[in-house]
């Protein structure tokens, strides 16, 4: 298996780059999986901006949920692009809240 990469690489600082220059959210998630390795939380982040620009909430959060099952180590950024995301759901964006100061994340 791949080894996953600590902290913000020149590789990942590329990936938040051309997800910031994605055309649709196709391109977004190709770029995810295509470099699943350099994923850290700030290119979560961008990502879930992204699709959320692209009007794709419900998959900016998926892609959230995603990351928190695999370990990755969400920041605040994270979380915040995830409360974004919620729109209307104060209910959800609250819980995520919540779940952000638990952590000590504040």
């Amino acid at each position: 298996g791949r080894r996953r990469r600590r902290g913000f690489s020149q590789e990942s600082k590329e990936l938040v780059q051309k997800l910031k220059q994605a055309r649709d959210a196709q391109e977004v998630f190709r770029l995810l999986d295509d470099f699943d390795e350099d994923i850290n939380s700030f290119v979560i982040a961008t990502a879930m901006e992204k699709l959320r620009r692209f009007g794709k909430s419900r998959e900016a959060l998926h892609v959230f949920k995603r990351s928190k099952a695999r370990g990755i180590a969400l920041n605040v950024v994270a979380y915040c692009a995830a409360i974004s995301a919620c729109g209307r759901n104060w209910e959800k964006a609250l819980a995520l809240f919540d779940e952000l100061q638990q952590r000590g994340l504040e």
